[in-house]
């Protein structure tokens, strides 16, 4: 807490706040204030007010608030396990039927109703759990009796909250299952480290990188690798990698003066009936999963279901022939993201 009259240079007949007898003259009476609002404060300093019987004096501030605006913020989604509509059939069934269910109106599939349905029919979805960082030595024996040793000290402490042994307990539990990590750590990274001298010593100078990678966390890149038993058997693929890729199929072609025609002989003919299931299924195909949806929620591996084809299909049929996009797709969300 901050007292605010005392932030400013001001004369002293305003800074005093308290009259007393004999000529007592001080500083009594204060504004307290948070420090993060001191910003907001502009001026304060004590005057006198006749008409008040008093021998303390006013004090008299002017601040200014700013009041926060709610950002709106943008629902994010949730991580789900879809591997279980492909092993859990009842799962699978029921996420169906819901969205089936309930994205007709008077015999007609509508795509904010359709949408609707996949949002509600996701949250049945079990949501994916993060991911944990295993070390390699949690499984040690030792590492499970001291985590087992704080869980029950732990659980004790839930029954009786104000014992001070039982917190006391805890933390001699906690502090010991960190030093055993700490320890185990410790040999952990001295026996790799070496193994690498050992496999630099021995001219395995590749499973040496790869320890200090790891030592180090160092990502290591994709390279591209030809199966070859032998370094000239890997060499001479690259030269018929290259020689396929950069020479012509036909050593004559290359001879020939090149000829620009039109591009089309004639014009060309595009299907402008309605869409078929064929061309569904090819554009669902190139849908590429594990992505996070737009806004209104609608993931790629829902529509990627087969059964939801029929759906879909009268869905986009219906936008085609009246030419009327339904308001969700004009939404978008656009994040910035600073340099």
């Amino acid at each position: 807490m901050v007292a605010v009259n005392t932030q400013f240079q001001k004369p002293r007949y305003r800074l005093v706040t308290f009259y007393g007898p004999r000529g007592r003259q001080a500083c009594l009476d204060h504004i307290l204030v948070r420090r993060k609002w001191c910003s907001s404060f502009l001026d304060c300093e004590a005057k006198q007010v006749h008409n008040v019987k008093s021998d303390h004096a006013a004090l008299i501030v002017k601040c200014r608030w700013r009041l926060a605006t709610k950002k709106a913020k943008v629902p994010r989604c949730t991580r789900r396990d879809w591997d279980k509509l492909h092993t859990n059939h009842e799962c699978r069934a029921d996420f169906i039927s819901h969205i089936k269910g309930s994205c007709r109106e008077d015999g007609e599939v509508k795509y904010s109703l359709f949408a609707n349905a996949i949002r509600t029919a996701t949250t049945s979805i079990p949501a994916l759990s993060a991911r944990q960082r295993v070390t390699p030595w949690a499984e040690d024996a030792a590492i499970q009796t001291s985590r087992q040793d704080l869980v029950d000290a732990r659980r004790d402490l839930q029954v009786d909250r104000n014992s001070a042994i039982a917190r006391r307990k805890v933390e001699l539990a906690a502090r010991a299952l960190s030093d055993l990590h700490s320890m185990k750590r410790e040999e952990a990274y001295q026996s790799m480290m070496k193994e690498a001298e050992s496999c630099d010593e021995a001219n395995r100078h590749k499973a040496a990188w790869q320890l200090i990678n790891m030592l180090t966390g160092r990502k290591v890149r994709e390279q591209g690798i030809i199966a070859a038993d032998t370094p000239t058997e890997r060499l001479q693929g690259w030269r018929n990698h290259f020689e396929t890729l950069l020479s012509p199929a036909d050593s004559t072609a290359s001879k020939v003066p090149f000829h620009c025609g039109p591009v089309f002989q004639s014009p060309p003919q595009f299907e402008q009936g309605p869409i078929t299931s064929e061309e569904l299924d090819s554009a669902v195909k190139a849908l590429r999963t594990g992505r996070a949806p737009g806004l209104d929620q609608v993931t790629a591996e829902s529509l990627k279901l087969p059964e939801l084809h029929e759906e879909l299909l009268e869905v986009l049929n219906s936008v085609y022939s009246s030419g009327t996009v339904p308001p969700e797709w004009h939404l978008s969300a656009l994040i910035s993201i600073p340099k």
